[in-house]
């Protein structure tokens, strides 16, 4: 018995383009026991803050190796991975950052998750 998982990714742009999401495919397949992985990254004038998960909580950077879901800081920006994929994970996830006045930026990312058995 094997589960697929079937995300449809949208990108909603809330402020200027200076925070982009990756994936950017309309719809990418993953195996439930694989981790999804997003990136948003800024420019070198700009500051990505963190991960924001669909029920408004910041996902804290670099936290535990045990946890399924994780953020992790990279050059201009923050890599989201969650591993082994759930229903719960579904909704919409939000990249918080600021440029160099202060001026708040986000990008979204929406998750729709589908279970599927295939025998």
């Amino acid at each position: 018995m094997f589960v697929s998982i079937i995300f449809l990714i949208s990108l909603l742009n809330l402020s200027s383009a200076q925070l982009v999401i990756k994936p950017s495919d309309s719809i990418v397949l993953r195996d439930q026991f694989k981790s999804f992985v997003a990136s948003c990254t800024g420019q070198p004038n700009t500051r990505v803050a963190t991960w924001r998960s669909p029920l408004q909580t910041d996902i804290a950077e670099d936290d535990t190796a045990s946890c399924r879901v994780t953020v992790e800081r990279q050059t201009y920006g923050l890599r989201l991975r969650i591993r082994n994929l759930t229903r719960s994970d579904q909704g919409m996830w939000e990249c918080l950052g600021s440029d160099q006045e202060g001026r708040p930026l986000s990008r979204t990312l929406q998750i729709n998750v589908k279970g599927r058995l295939i025998l």
